[in-house]
């Protein structure tokens, strides 16, 4: 598989909430909330009453850095 501009921007395009970050991780909102809330969860940020992450960092915590 080769890396194109396309595949690299979707993989560090702005993840934005808790639902979505569960998706990508597939655990329950619940689950992924936790997970945020007790740091267990890296790369993920605050902003205003938000969280954000990208693809990459999501999946770079759950699987290692293979991503």
């Amino acid at each position: 598989m080769t890396t194109t501009p396309e595949t690299i921007s979707d993989f560090d395009a702005p993840i934005w909430g808790i639902e979505n970050f569960a998706k990508i991780i597939n655990r329950s909102e619940r689950q992924t909330y936790h997970l945020v809330a007790t740091g267990k969860l890296p790369g993920v940020n605050k902003v205003g009453d938000r969280y954000v992450s990208t693809r990459r960092k999501l999946l770079n915590a759950v699987l290692g850095e293979a991503v």
